[in-house]
């Protein structure tokens, strides 16, 4: 009886391990489109858990995918002169290029964030370039983590340019000078506090799995990268 019992607490250690298992392969597979990465992000923001908005990011496979020599064979010479990530070609200069596309990515995800409390008029008059010390605080403190809980995507769809010739061969070149294999963009309608938001994902894949390349407006609106507009 004794023997028995124990198998039966074997067989039942082995099935939770391979639980376990293929819990966390399920977990390595990634984003399998762009719409789970855009539901992953806005769910880590509203639970105010920065690791998991940067994981939505892809930023540790988009360095390891970097290739100087690609971005300037698309871009020119010129784009080593706009403030590129470093060339890959040594362990500091890689971390330099996780950290520089870290805050990048910060940027982005603090005005996306504000934009749900503030006046579209603000955004555009008050530009990052232009904007006054005592505005900048005030926006800092509109922002409010706590209501975020609440965000919500209602729906996401191809923005309108999708099909245009030109924003395809954009993407592309895009996905040839950062060396990543597919980019796509989508307009993204969301919901906080009843009221309903647009604004816009970029995507980039890497074999199977999807990541958020940036955060801009709607292309029709032409507003401060990552902000969103009330739709009324």
């Amino acid at each position: 009886m004794q023997r028995k019992n124990r198998w039966i607490g074997l067989l039942i250690v082995l099935a939770v391990v391979l639980t376990s298992v293929a819990v966390s392969a399920d977990d390595d597979d990634g984003y399998k489109t762009p719409e789970d990465v855009a539901a992953a992000f806005v769910q880590a923001v509203a639970d105010n858990d920065a690791d998991d908005v940067l994981d939505t990011f892809g930023i540790e496979q988009r360095v390891a995918r970097f290739d100087l020599s690609k971005l300037v064979q698309v871009k020119g010479g010129y784009a080593i002169g706009i403030n590129p990530p470093a060339p890959n070609n040594s362990e500091m200069f890689r971390e330099l290029n996780e950290h520089y596309m870290q805050g990048q990515a910060a940027r982005s995800i603090y005005v996306f964030c504000a934009s749900f409390f503030a006046d579209m008029g603000e955004l555009t008059a008050q530009s990052a370039y232009d904007a006054d010390d005592a505005w900048a605080r005030e926006m800092g403190n509109r922002v409010n983590p706590v209501q975020l809980k609440g965000l919500a995507i209602e729906s996401v769809a191809e923005s309108a340019e999708q099909g245009s010739k030109n924003l395809r061969e954009e993407f592309a070149k895009r996905a040839a000078a950062y060396s990543v294999d597919e980019v796509v963009g989508r307009e993204i309608v969301y919901t906080l506090d009843g009221k309903r938001f647009r604004g816009g994902m970029q995507f980039f894949r890497i074999g199977e799995q999807w990541f958020i390349d940036g955060l801009w407006a709607s292309r029709r609106s032409g507003y401060e990268l990552g902000a969103v507009t009330r739709l009324w």
